[in-house]
């Protein structure tokens, strides 16, 4: 691993195309990935993958000796430490986990300058990917995916140590935060970069008994990760202390992504919750859960969380996959050799963010700093500045846009907003 040390900062956000890098920098990215393999494959591990790369690191899947699936996460090590140090209290907090719907903490080592975190592997694909080659997804597996996160959420919320009572907080939400097996018809939460233990409990009250813990300052300052502006709730984004409440929220807005086939909580005031089909009373909640209001938004969480038995009793017919009709001309191409076509989105947006970040007063100069190591877009989802000064339906047509790059598209298409209307260029 030591071989890392000579290469630079050289993450390449989602949304650009590797062929948009110069010759040096694709090479150093491909040489980087088969060094992780190469290193795995030594230790015994056999059919590596790459599995994803975040602002932070980079995912790898593998098989160990025993055929057991298991992911590796390694940290970037040309970020500071300070960044670095968080995929440790990553591996700390998931340790803590102990649930069937959670892949299980295996170990947390460091080899030279190189921090890896191993796991268990969720069987199945991430319900982002599904949602972008099904639309949106059935009732009936919406229900299914809001008793299961549920009742996990649930049993984060009694968790205790030492005999106190200790709520987790996941801190990030989101469909591609949840595999979903479609066999066994089961979910699966990962990523645990932006968990910690809650400092306030459901009602508003401090967590812990210790007389000396409330009278810290650390109750005071949140200790809340932002996790994905897309999906987190109001108190999250502003800075609230951690609760419980901030995955109640990404779970609404999840249920809500993938009932309407968006990637993003904030199209609800124009596709409402109970336009989707979904069964009324799921509806109802989510309604109040997405509400502006923060005591409709509770009293939705709390209906949600006593209730879900009513809804896992719930029976439905055979799903029935809705039939679209193109609303702009579209060819399909039906070729059993098609080659993989790489879609990239430009948006004005960027160079507008780039510029406020520069600019804001509001950043101080450890988020500067880090700002400096890190900038891709990719980190500006988790960096509440982002769309800032945009409306809810705006920000869901950004994201609906930004969607588009998920999809092939030959020849390419320029969608315009005006205030008379939306114009499609293809």
């Amino acid at each position: 691993m030591s071989q890392l040390k000579g290469l630079k900062h050289f993450y390449i956000p989602d949304e650009q195309s590797i062929y948009l890098l110069s010759h040096a920098d694709a090479k150093k990215l491909k040489d980087w990935v088969s060094l992780c393999i190469s290193q795995l494959e030594g230790l015994g591990y056999s059919e590596i993958e790459l599995l994803g790369k975040g602002a932070f690191g980079f995912a790898f899947a593998g098989n160990a000796p025993s055929g057991e699936s298991r992911v590796f996460k390694f940290s970037r090590i040309t970020l500071p430490q300070h960044v670095q140090d968080r995929l440790e209290e990553e591996a700390f907090m998931l340790s803590h986990v102990n649930h069937e719907f959670v892949p299980r903490f295996i170990e947390y080592q460091q080899i030279r300058k190189q921090s890896i975190l191993v796991m268990g592997r969720a069987p199945g694909e991430d319900l982002e990917k599904v949602s972008l080659k099904t639309g949106p997804l059935s009732p009936r597996i919406i229900v299914k995916i809001a008793v299961q996160v549920g009742e996990l959420l649930s049993s984060f919320r009694q968790y205790s140590e030492n005999g106190e009572i200790k709520p987790i907080v996941h801190g990030d939400i989101k469909p591609s935060n949840l595999v979903w097996d479609a066999e066994n018809e089961s979910v699966g939460l990962i990523d645990w970069g932006s968990s910690v233990f809650a400092q306030t409990d459901i009602t508003g009250q401090y967590v812990g008994n210790n007389v000396m813990d409330l009278m810290s300052g650390e109750l005071h300052q949140t200790n809340a990760r932002l996790g994905d502006v897309y999906f987190i709730g109001e108190e999250q984004l502003n800075g609230a202390l951690s609760s419980p409440r901030f995955d109640e929220q990404g779970l609404a807005s999840t249920l809500y992504a993938l009932a309407s086939g968006q990637s993003c909580r904030y199209g609800s005031k124009v596709i409402t919750p109970s336009s989707l089909g979904l069964p009324k009373m799921l509806a109802n909640i989510l309604e109040h859960m997405l509400s502006e209001d923060p005591e409709k938004r509770r009293q939705g969480g709390d209906y949600l969380f006593n209730h879900l038995h009513f809804l896992k009793n719930m029976v439905f017919t055979q799903d029935k996959p809705p039939q679209y009709t193109p609303l702009i001309p579209t060819w399909l191409a039906h070729s059993q050799n098609r080659a993989d076509i790489e879609t990239v989105v430009y948006s004005s947006r960027k160079s507008y963010l780039r510029q406020q970040a520069r600019l804001s007063d509001s950043l101080d100069e450890k988020d500067v700093e880090e700002l400096r190591y890190i900038d891709d877009a990719q980190f500006d989802r988790y960096y509440k500045n982002y769309l800032q000064g945009m409306g809810d339906t705006e920000k869901a047509f950004v994201s609906a846009i930004s969607r588009l790059v998920r999809y092939p598209v030959v020849g390419g298409m320029a969608v315009r907003w005006e205030p008379e209307g939306i114009y499609v260029d293809s």
